[in-house]
């Protein structure tokens, strides 16, 4: 994103905000220090955007609206364009739970499990990282983000997916959102796997949580470029992980990938000391 201009508090940011849509121009207003900032998601429409800002700064008429139809695939595009690592996340996530779904759920889920795994009735014998390393299953290092159990899974995953995903890859461009994913991924399901070897696991949690510890770092390390993450879902977040490692959240029956979620946090915060200056792609 690529800051346009800075309102006072005092000024309705939403005159501004109406011109700026009807010329199908993608934004966000965010607060700032001195007031409301409005922050270009797409930098291709600098030029653009300052001709409806000067417009409207000398009080020309709002543009004219395209037809809805127009207004809805443009803004599907500029979407695409601007998270493109975030949607594709979800949307692989939601094709192989379909796929577990609707096909024999041990097939896929073999194929994309941790290690190879070999389903005889009830019980399922779990192969060891060599095996997996020695036939070359290389893919296996990543898809286990892809794979949730049950709806709540994926619905409580991919929202914050979504939230801190998508708010990582709308201000710091997608480049810097899939290291974080691929390095999370492969190491928390790496620490997953080492510390519990025996139980198939799954999810983005262990992503989730990298973005979290990241933006969580970062607005502290690099307060005049935030991400703006909520100290308060950062207390919650880590407090529900640390919960989830007790005895207590076991008998209550919350089996959760610890380790891929402690893994991925620190995945984060690691990647928050790196330099690294705000871009979009």
């Amino acid at each position: 994103m690529q800051k346009l201009i800075t309102l006072s508090s005092a000024e309705d940011p939403m005159p501004l905000s109406r011109h700026l849509w009807a010329a199908g121009i993608g934004h966000r207003i965010l607060p700032g220090e001195q007031g409301h900032d409005v922050w270009l998601l797409d930098v291709r429409q600098w030029t653009r955007a300052q001709e409806v800002l000067s417009a409207w700064h000398h009080g020309a008429p709002m543009p004219k609206r395209a037809p809805n139809s127009l207004l809805k695939v443009s803004a599907l595009v500029q979407l695409w364009r601007r998270l493109p690592v975030t949607i594709s996340l979800i949307v692989v996530s939601l094709l192989v739970s379909a796929g577990m779904s609707y096909w024999p759920g041990e097939v896929l889920f073999a194929q994309l499990a941790f290690t190879p795994l070999q389903f005889s009735g009830q019980y399922v014998t779990i192969s060891g990282l060599e095996t997996m390393l020695a036939s070359g299953q290389w893919w296996r290092f990543i898809t286990p983000i892809f794979m949730h159990f049950g709806l709540m899974h994926l619905i409580f995953n991919l929202m914050w997916v979504w939230v801190l995903g998508g708010r990582l890859e709308a201000i710091q461009g997608s480049r810097r959102t899939l290291l974080i994913i691929v390095l999370a991924g492969v190491l928390s399901n790496l620490a997953q796997f080492w510390f519990n070897p025996t139980v198939p696991f799954g999810g983005a949690s262990g992503v989730i949580y990298a973005y979290l510890g990241y933006m969580w770092l970062w607005d502290r390390r690099h307060p005049e470029q935030p991400l703006n993450v909520p100290t308060a879902l950062v207390i919650f977040m880590v407090g529900w992980m640390v919960f989830c490692m007790t005895d207590l959240a076991g008998s209550l029956g919350f089996h959760v990938a610890n380790e891929a979620h402690l893994g991925g946090l620190l995945v984060g915060l690691l990647l928050a000391l790196l330099p690294c200056k705000t871009y979009r792609r």
